[in-house]
């Protein structure tokens, strides 16, 4: 069985449809040994005191912090695999060590990726955050192509690649920062070429459970260039009025 952390919503069953899926988060504190995995999916962001990090352009939840926080820490007292989407890969991350680029843009529509195998294929891109793997992360999927305009991470910073996905093996967890779930929704189920990053998933998913995933680590880099903070927030706050045209009238964050 594979504990999902979000709300109860079919598509988990459609998109996990080898394992068994529950949205009961006391079978992971009363029954931690009937699961195989604990799924940490899509939300606001990270509140980057977790890693150690000024909040720049990063609108929270305390609540899902706090409750992302407590189901890892039961997660990994019991040695349970883990998984990730969109902030759920954010999150790990983070709990791996890594830490986030905190705005992106040009990632709100679907874009090629390629595998660290050399395979390209389509993902779903609704994010604005990135992540800054630790160095023994493997990193298993990249943009084919680097599309953002402005790098944002405690000032300007230049990836070397902007990462889709990656393997955590201090923690055991797996992730993708595309919407696996989003994709099986939209794309067209006769045709195999459509669902890869369905397929890159579940199989991911399925090899970090049997301890078999491979990958490779990197060398990516973030290259952070110095008192680039006062060209977008000055003196270490954000810019309200783009923060607004980010988030939208009446957002919270």
């Amino acid at each position: 069985m594979l504990l999902v952390v979000a709300d109860n919503d079919p598509i988990y069953h459609d998109l996990i449809n080898f394992i068994p899926v529950t949205f009961d988060l006391e079978i992971l504190f009363k029954h931690p040994e009937t699961l195989k995995g604990v799924l940490f999916t899509g939300g606001p962001d990270i509140n980057p005191e977790l890693y150690g990090h000024s909040n720049l352009w990063s609108g929270t939840s305390i609540r899902r912090d706090l409750l992302d926080l407590a189901v890892f820490k039961e997660a990994m007292k019991h040695k349970i695999p883990m998984f990730g989407i969109c902030r759920g890969f954010q999150f790990i991350n983070v709990m791996a060590g890594g830490t986030l680029i905190q705005h992106v843009d040009n990632h709100t529509s679907t874009h090629p990726t390629i595998s660290f195998e050399g395979k390209v294929f389509m993902t779903s891109s609704t994010h604005h955050q990135l992540v800054n793997p630790p160095k023994s992360a493997y990193i298993l999927a990249h943009s084919w192509e680097k599309r953002s305009s402005r790098y944002i991470y405690d000032g300007l910073a230049v990836p070397d690649i902007e990462i889709e996905s990656a393997y955590f093996p201090n923690i055991n967890a797996f992730g993708t920062q595309w919407h696996p779930e989003f994709d099986l929704e939209s794309r067209n189920l006769e045709h195999d070429e459509d669902l890869e990053s369905i397929y890159f998933f579940r199989r991911h998913l399925s090899l970090t459970i049997t301890g078999a995933i491979k990958g490779k680590v990197t060398d990516y880099k973030v290259k952070t260039v110095k008192d680039c903070r006062k060209i977008y927030i000055g003196n270490g706050r954000r810019n309200f009025s783009l923060t607004q045209n980010y988030f939208g009238v009446g957002d919270e964050f």
